[in-house]
């Protein structure tokens, strides 16, 4: 149960204009070659990698993969550690404790039709869990069931990483285990709990359900503007949401990637959110960052 929860909660990370394209040269300002940014969407099946324009050559030409996390090592002994710090409860907030039983009634609702009955129980399952684990879980089944193609042993950036080391490249990250884990369940309990009732709330409303479907069908496309549009929305993510998970952490990545661009070409693979910022961000400092057709 605890792998698949990490699973789902590395998984998670921001899906969020710019022109309709997902893979960008960068290069130019000192750079050591044409470097790549890739947004991907965490629950997209992987298959889209070999059918579009481009990858599999700027895979091929780069010295190293960069990605959010190490997927490599969502298994050991750094990954398990970080989850025990930051997404169990503590020992006042169990989720039995801070749900009231008509809260628990809806969220093991929602999740027992997500698993087909399989954890109809999930509060009682899930107590020792923040509250927040069990919102990362909820949207992981909301995307997947946007994209049915997915399998979850062949998760996009694991791949992407898997086929770099493959290839003798480098793997390397922006962020730990604890940095992204602190991101996603660091909120206090209460907001925490607020947040996964709203989502509970909405996700039976129409906008609620077609708000996952606009997305996947925005990633197949290909659509940045469009993703952003639909990020942009506050029901989707609050300001304070979108500080901490989109627009803090691409100015931190707009200052890292240029020392490693100075010594190795790179394919740097990111949430096809954050594309439109890291643009942005990297032509503002000198940066020539063009799409590839």
């Amino acid at each position: 149960m605890k792998r698949i929860i990490l699973s789902l909660a590395v998984a998670a990370a921001a899906v969020t204009g710019a022109d309709a394209q997902l893979l960008w040269t960068v290069g130019g300002n000192g750079a050591a070659g044409t470097s790549y940014l890739f947004g991907t969407h965490h629950v997209a099946p992987v298959e889209m990698l070999d059918s579009l324009p481009g990858f599999n050559a700027a895979m091929a030409s780069v010295d190293a993969v960069v990605g959010e996390i190490e997927m490599g090592k969502s298994s050991g002994e750094e990954a398990q550690a970080a989850m025990g710090r930051w997404c169990m409860a503590p020992a006042d907030s169990l989720l039995t404790m801070v749900l009231t039983p008509a809260q628990t009634d809806s969220v093991n609702a929602l999740m027992e039709r997500y698993t087909d009955g399989m954890l109809a129980n999930a509060v009682e399952n899930m107590a020792m869990m923040k509250p927040a684990m069990l919102s990362t879980t909820i949207a992981v089944f909301q995307s997947a069931k946007a994209f049915p193609e997915f399998r979850p042993d062949a998760q996009l950036d694991a791949v992407i990483q898997q086929r770099a080391l493959q290839q003798g490249k480098e793997v390397m990250a922006l962020e730990t285990y604890d940095e992204q884990f602190a991101l996603l369940m660091g909120d206090p309990i209460a907001r925490q709990v607020d947040k996964l009732m709203k989502q509970v709330r909405e996700d039976g409303s129409p906008k609620g359900a077609e708000m996952a479907h606009r997305l996947a069908d925005a990633y197949r496309r290909g659509d940045l503007g469009l993703i952003s549009s639909i990020m942009d929305d506050e029901d989707m993510m609050d300001p304070i949401s979108r500080e901490r998970l989109i627009d803090g952490r691409n100015r931190r990545w707009a200052e890292l990637l240029p020392s490693i661009m100075a010594e190795k070409r790179i394919l740097a693979s990111v949430g096809a959110g954050h594309l439109p910022g890291l643009i942005e961000l990297l032509r503002g400092v000198g940066y020539e960052v063009s799409p590839v057709k």
